[in-house]
């Protein structure tokens, strides 16, 4: 299997490479990953021998998504995904625009709404200076856990793991899916957060799978290489992602199972799911 994932830079926001990189390396093999721009992304599909599409995390303060995939084009690397029976993994800040709406409220009050591509139905809450999201209709308040490097989260089949455990995070979204929603598997949640919002899903869109993550399992503490300047937050990262690894390979367990038995044998699997 080959993977694809979103690299480069277009205008203001950064896509957040380093991480996809280096998972889909220790996941696939190195040989089996390839790098596509965002110019690329917005004019072709990937290659036909890909079946994993990871549509990455941002740095800086603007998401080049919008700029670069409209609805058209999503629908169009739906139906690549739909033929070829690939997965598209949304991350992060691509996890925002795989909703139909994006909220981003600020402290004030005044809330700025974006649409977006529509793949799965329902709303994802963004982040502002305050850190938290006040919902209007109900007067609730929403942390953001912006100021931390992990949150806990919650496998919604308890019988998988009954207590919640810590993943990476950093300025994900949260994600509040409509229900229904068709064939719409929602793996696990954020735990003490107003209105259940869902960490992580993956749907199933004909053919292809859509996955979308408002935590970041794609970070490994063996990944953590981090400059000097960010060392003891790194440092952090790498002994909370530790102390949660036994909670995260049950989440990858779980994540593995849902996208299929092909996945079960890559080259990086075990040591996924089982920490061997």
């Amino acid at each position: 299997m080959k993977a694809a994932y979103i690299t480069g830079q277009h205008k203001y926001g950064a896509f957040a490479s380093t991480f996809p990189e280096r998972f889909l390396s220790g996941f696939l093999g190195k040989a089996n990953v390839i790098s596509m721009t965002g110019q690329d992304i917005a004019t072709q599909n990937p290659p036909d021998d890909v079946r994993f599409l990871c549509l990455t995390g941002v740095t800086g303060e603007h998401s080049p998504y919008p700029d670069i995939i409209s609805r058209d084009r999503m629908r169009g690397l739906l139906q690549w995904a739909d033929k070829h029976s690939a997965t598209i993994w949304f991350d992060c800040a691509a996890s925002y625009y795989a909703m139909s709406e994006i909220y981003y409220d600020s402290p004030s009050g005044v809330r700025k709404a974006e649409k977006g591509l529509g793949v799965i139905k329902g709303v994802a809450y963004g982040v502002h200076e305050a850190q938290t999201i006040s919902d209007k209709t109900n007067d609730q308040v929403m942390p953001r856990f912006d100021d931390t490097v992990t949150v806990p989260i919650q496998m919604r089949n308890q019988s998988l793991r009954s207590q919640p455990f810590n993943a990476a995070y950093s300025y994900s979204p949260l994600l509040f899916p409509s229900l229904p929603n068709s064939k719409l598997n929602i793996i696990a949640d954020f735990t003490n957060v107003a209105g259940n919002p869902c960490a992580l899903a993956i749907k199933d869109i004909g053919n292809a799978k859509a996955v979308i993550a408002g935590c970041l399992p794609m970070i490994r503490p063996e990944h953590l290489t981090l400059s000097a300047k960010h060392s003891k937050a790194a440092a952090r990262l790498r002994d909370e992602l530790l102390e949660g690894q036994e909670g995260q390979n049950i989440l990858w367990q779980a994540i593995i199972n849902e996208l299929g038995p092909e996945y079960k044998n890559l080259p990086g699997a075990r040591a996924l799911c089982y920490g061997d």
